[in-house]
């Protein structure tokens, strides 16, 4: 078992095992396995900066090695998928948790597409259960403003229809105008995460397009919709949060920073496939956009 496969292994092991922690929320200690390792083989970085992945990615699996202990690491079993698929598709319809539940199956079924179906049963059967509990566990006031997001008609006319993934990952890259995450009246708000879950959920549904779910485009596009609303809901004291300096992810430092927070490192696999694989967009645009989202996670 060469290191790649070995570590998506563990990234799909990852998943299975998180919802016996309590909340499809620990699906991240998986997903950021996957997603560094995704970074690995795609980026095209230096040696260097693959070696401070790998670190990085040595270091969950040490300090969190709970999420990662099976007996399935070494079985060749493969199963049937569909049962992910299906799941995926009650995630894609019906936004909840930010596109959790979209973003773990996707993350899971390009894994597994990757080690060439490989897939026990009881590895699948923990990834359905996490893509449910995504599915069906989210907090009806997420958005500020919105009392229950899910059940109240959401007016998406400022938003434009998008045609392909593409132009969705592009908008969301470049529309990025994000408050600090904070309380208001007891409640607590994801401002700025809710934001960047627009970043990566659109880059989902570009991997599934590539993956070839073309059925699940339009509906995920219009959910994407509606999640870059209900994102936009503004605090009604402050001002947006703008990066001090731009950081970067193709460079060793930014594998070096101490920070504990999966969406830091999840994020970053993101923006390095949009940059690779959108057109007419601005790698330093798009650097100084989300930078702010990597200094707010310091």
């Amino acid at each position: 078992m060469n290191q790649t496969e070995k570590y998506l292994k563990l990234g799909l092991i990852g998943l299975s095992n998180s919802t016996k922690f309590g909340s499809w929320f620990h699906g991240h200690v998986g997903a950021e396995i996957i997603t560094n390792t995704f970074f690995i083989i795609e980026s095209g970085v230096t040696k260097n900066v693959q070696n401070s992945i790998i670190k990085r990615i040595e270091f969950i699996l040490n300090s969190k090695s709970q999420f990662f202990e099976c007996d399935n690491l070494n079985s060749s079993e493969a199963s049937s998928i569909e049962e992910i698929e299906n799941q995926l598709e009650e995630n894609i319809h019906n936004l909840s948790t930010a596109g959790h539940g979209v973003i773990y199956g996707t993350l899971a079924l390009k894994a597994i597409n990757k080690l060439n179906g490989w897939l026990p049963k009881e590895i699948k059967t923990g990834i359905i259960k996490l893509q449910k509990d995504a599915y069906e566990n989210d907090f009806p006031n997420r958005y500020f403003g919105y009392k229950d997001y899910q059940n109240e008609i959401i007016d998406l006319s400022n938003i434009p229809q998008f045609n392909t993934p593409k132009e969705a990952a592009k908008y969301c890259v470049l529309n990025q105008k994000y408050f600090e995450n904070q309380k208001i009246k007891g409640t607590h708000y994801f401002f700025h995460a809710n934001q960047l879950h627009d970043i990566t959920h659109s880059q989902a549904l570009l991997m599934l397009e590539k993956l070839g779910y073309e059925n699940l485009l339009q509906p995920g596009l219009e959910q994407l919709r509606k999640q870059i609303k209900l994102g936009q809901s503004q605090p009604p004291k402050g001002t947006p949060y703008i990066g001090k300096t731009q950081i970067n992810p193709f460079h060793v430092q930014f594998w070096e920073r101490k920070v504990n927070d999966e969406h830091h490192n999840k994020l970053a696999y993101s923006i390095s496939y949009l940059i690779k694989n959108l057109e007419g967009i601005n790698e330093s645009e798009v650097l100084s956009n989300v930078s702010g989202h990597w200094e707010l996670m310091n």
